[in-house]
Parts: C-alpha cells; structure tokens; sequence
C-alpha cells in the first residue's frame, strides 16, 4: 500500500504546487532578512530593541511555564493544552527576536525552529495526502531557488551604495548601532590605514 501510494507522488511535482510551497515556504525567510540583515530594516530594529532591556518578557515566559506545570497541563482538554503551549512558544519566539540587543543570537534560534515547523504546518494543513518524505523531497528545490536568490540579492546589495562587507562597513555599521571602540585607551588596536576601524575588524 504504502508503495503504491509513493509511486502516485514519485513524480515531480508541477508549477503550481512548487509555486505555492515556495510563496509559503519564504514568509519565515523574507521576514527575517527584512527584520534582521542588513539589507532589510536590522539596524533600526536592533536600534530599537535596545528600549527592552528589562527582563519583564523573560517573567512573563517562566510564570506561564510555572502556571502550567503547577496545574498539572497534561490532563488539560486537548485544545486549551494546545493554546497554553503555542502561546508560551510564540511569547518565547517574540522575546528573543525583541531582545535581539542583548541575545543577538535569538533571531538566527527562532529562525531555525520555525523553518521546519512551517514545512510541518503546511505538510499537516495544505498536503496532508502527500507523504512526508515526499514532502521533503519536494521543499528541498524549493529551498535551494530560494537559497539562490537570496545569495543573489546579497551579492547584488553588496555592490551598490558601499555595502561590501569589509571592515569599513563593519565599523560603520557598529557604530550607527551604538557600539563604536573607545580609542582613548587602545590606540595600538586602531588601524592606521581606516579612521575609527579596530584591529578585529580587519
């Protein structure tokens, strides 16, 4: 059974399916490249976050985990366990996108936890007759197009308006984001040949 099931979807998918998992299957990319990189609003959202530095969503996430724990949630009806539990994961998610200031490695964990959850999310909700591994087969094309293009667009932002990712835009980058060196008592790290680029920068 199951082989004959693997020989309906064994071959390639057509335009339209391909079409629809890679206009779904870039929301998570094209927001995070639109919200954290430089080619995107990154600065001024990093900028921003800087605002919420109190611990305050970091509370809100424990009391909710001690809520649920306490209330012993596993013998909870199925829907509310499933709300209390999406909602504590979105709350997280949020946080360490918000606190990107001071986590700035949250983003790039909250990327690579919601890129397979979509894949699952539109498996279960628009595929739920098309085998997983199939699935999968079909969103690996998807996700090198994609790769493709974004590789592209960077190379591209890279070449107009001074973007080259060298240590001059990294210094200035650091330095619109708040985080320019104190030179005062590190002459011997600034580099003699860019005014205002460290050393680590070259």
């Amino acid at each position: 059974m199951t082989g004959s099931v693997d020989n309906e979807f064994n071959k390639p998918p057509n335009f339209l399916t391909l079409f629809r998992l890679s206009l779904l299957g870039a929301i998570i990319p094209f927001l995070f490249l639109l919200g954290f990189s430089g080619m995107g609003y990154g600065l001024d959202v990093v900028m921003h976050s800087q605002d919420y530095k109190s611990v305050k969503g970091v509370e809100v996430v424990l009391t909710i985990l001690l809520f649920v724990h306490i209330f012993d949630s596993q013998y909870w009806p199925k829907p509310i366990l499933i709300f209390s539990w999406s909602a504590l994961f979105a709350i997280f998610c949020t946080g360490m996108c918000i606190y990107v200031a001071v986590v700035p490695y949250g983003p790039i964990c909250t990327f690579t936890v919601l890129v397979p959850l979509t894949i699952f999310g539109i498996k279960n909700t628009i595929f739920p007759h098309v085998p997983a591994h199939i699935l999968v087969g079909w969103n690996y094309k998807v996700y090198i197009y994609m790769a493709i293009i974004i590789l592209s667009s960077f190379f591209y932002w890279c070449s107009i308006n001074g973007n080259m990712w060298d240590s001059e835009t990294n210094a200035e980058f650091s330095h619109r984001a708040g985080c320019a060196v104190d030179f005062t008592y590190l002459g011997d790290c600034e580099n003699q040949d860019a005014e205002g680029v460290p050393c680590f920068f070259d």
